[in-house]
């Protein structure tokens, strides 16, 4: 047996692992609008009064809390993952919903060298499905989220990669770029190479999608399989052991070194959503042998990176290294994904959202009702939730929900025939307000008829819960029964609420013939009283002086008489 060593020193292979780390489908179930209109409602009932708005009362901003067993679940997998050459492709979201044992796992791995932390846009929106529907800047506007969430808990990361799973199309790609993506990762299934090779080519490559040409990276699917436990026989799908996973995973990457050991080509693997649901736990779900208990993954993986022929690099890292110049098939234009989001779903959620932030925006805060709305519309556009479309419906029905009950949450009472009979008056009204929140509205009053019309709008804070007596100033004039609309607008003018009919009574001329008639009782008084006081006092004939002196002593005489 003769030995040769190589002339020349060989290169070992840049190797990477990318890990989906993202909210589980139960976590993403917690309906937080739910939670918070209730709170609201409750927090209203406690402190609100007639003159205190329940919006005027500090309310914290409705937060959503992850399972405590998930929690701990993802602070173990971050631990096992902490390995030079794993990328974890996270959702902020698990960071921000779980305790602190999460956010110190996250830092150590960042600390281990060769790893990186890359971000999916906020709960790992579908991002295949809102591009089937034509909704490419809401890509844009969950990666700008989830950054702007990872900064704030103090989490670095990027959000230039886009791990993509399976079935991916021209269009997504083409989606991706508008929306500032630097590159994909996706299976070397959907772009498989044409034509002859005897070696497997790099897995960095250029995908063409259209007029743009965007950076990628192949992740090999067999190595993929042989990782989570999985492989294809020929005859169905084969379950492999801890042992055997290991095992299949270092020959296969051998295989694909020693294939041309003098051009390192790199290499991807990386796990799917579902295999990895639930973190990995180390529950009776994920048994000893299991590939995917935490330990065992951890155990291949570390495996993998410490074998000689292996180079570690992190997701970046493979990025800046030279494409491959092997041909590979174009992307299908479009391809619907089973499971994915529907554009119907999508559009019901948008104007669901649309109806709550009018209502919301009433408030003195309306992020106490817009916040826990957006959240609990952007967890149904999770990737994760394909699988699991009773979830989703159950999130896109509640947000739906509440925009039907705030859509029927301001009413006008209806009223008996009020009764006019001054040109000038006000017109009392009850306004309903149902909402959680007080309400900052605009009355308005609409007469067809000239014989009443309202002078101005009016503005009025209609408390939480509760009926508001609104007087509207009016002009009548003449007589009649007419009927007005009364409307519910909000600050901008727009109708906000179904319009009432109200009935009318006008009878505008009845206060001035009534002060006539008064006018005229008063005066006949003041004329018999005129009259009589000229009676009593009027003057009698002159009295002769002689006839009065005679009067005078006859009267004299008779009281001395009376005397004796």
């Amino acid at each position: 047996i003769a030995l040769v060593a190589p002339e020349t020193d060989l290169t070992p292979m840049p190797a990477a692992v990318a890990v989906p780390l993202t909210q589980s489908a139960q976590g993403l179930a917690s309906d937080e609008l739910a939670s918070a209109i209730d709170g609201l409602s409750v927090q209203e009932e406690a402190t609100a009064t007639p003159t205190t708005p329940i919006a005027s009362a500090s309310a914290p901003a409705a937060t959503s809390t992850a399972d405590p067993a998930q929690a701990s679940q993802a602070s173990t997998f971050l631990s096992k993952m902490s390995i030079p050459g794993v990328t974890l492709f996270m959702d902020p979201t698990l960071v921000r919903d779980s305790d602190e044992s999460v956010s110190g796992a996250v830092s150590n791995f960042e600390e281990t060298p060769n790893t990186e932390v890359a971000l999916t846009p906020l709960y790992d929106a579908d991002v295949a499905a809102l591009t089937h529907a034509d909704n490419g800047a809401l890509i844009e506007q969950t990666y700008e989220e989830s950054a702007n969430l990872a900064k704030s808990l103090s989490v670095s990361g990027s959000t230039s990669y886009a791990l993509l799973p399976s079935t991916v199309d021209q269009n997504t790609v083409e989606a991706l770029d508008q929306s500032g993506l630097e590159g994909i990762l996706l299976s070397d299934q959907d772009i498989p190479h044409t034509g002859f090779t005897y070696a497997t080519p790099s897995a960095r490559t250029e995908v063409q999608a259209g007029n743009v040409q965007m950076p990628a990276l192949a992740i090999d699917s067999a190595v993929s399989d042989a990782l989570a436990g999985h492989v294809d026989s020929g005859q169905g799908t084969a379950e492999l052991s801890a042992l055997d996973s290991r095992q299949l995973v270092l020959g296969l990457s051998a295989i694909t070194y020693r294939e041309r050991p003098n051009d390192a080509r790199a290499m991807v693997i990386s796990l799917d959503r579902s295999d990895i649901a639930g973190f990995g736990s180390d529950s009776a779900a994920r048994s000893q042998s299991d590939p995917l208990n935490p330990s065992n993954l951890s155990g291949t993986i570390r495996a993998l990176m410490d074998a000689s022929w292996v180079d570690p690099h992190t997701v970046t890292e493979m990025f800046a290294l030279e494409p491959d110049d092997a041909q590979r098939e174009d992307l299908p234009t479009e391809e619907l994904n089973s499971g994915e989001i529907t554009s119907n779903e999508i559009n019901r959620l948008d104007t669901a959202q649309h109806t709550i932030a009018t209502y919301a925006n009433l408030s003195e805060d309306p992020d106490l009702i817009l916040g826990p709305a957006g959240d609990t519309a952007k967890r149904a556009l999770a990737t994760g939730l394909r699988s699991e479309s009773a979830i989703r419906q159950g999130l896109v029905d509640s947000v739906e929900a509440v925009s039907t009950l705030f859509s029927n949450s301001l009413s006008v009472q209806r009223s008996s025939t009020i009764n006019i009979i001054s040109e000038a008056t006000e017109l009392p009204l009850h306004i309903r307000n149902d909402l959680p929140v007080s309400a900052g509205v605009v009355i308005r009053i609409e007469s067809h008829d000239n014989r009443l019309t309202a002078t101005k709008d009016v503005a009025v804070s209609l408390p939480a819960h509760g009926t508001t007596n609104v007087s509207i100033p009016v002009e009548a004039h003449g007589s009649g029964n007419i009927q007005v609309e009364v409307h519910i607008l909000d600050p901008k003018g727009n109708v906000i609420a179904p319009s009432q009919s109200v009935p009318i009574r006008v009878r505008a001329d009845w206060e001035n013939v009534g002060t006539l008639v008064i006018a005229i009782l008063l005066a006949v008084i003041l004329a018999v009283g005129i009259v009589r006081s000229l009676r009593r006092g009027r003057k009698h004939a002159p009295v002769d002086p002689a006839e009065f002196s005679q009067d005078q002593r006859a009267s004299r005489r008779a009281v001395w008489r009376h005397r004796t």
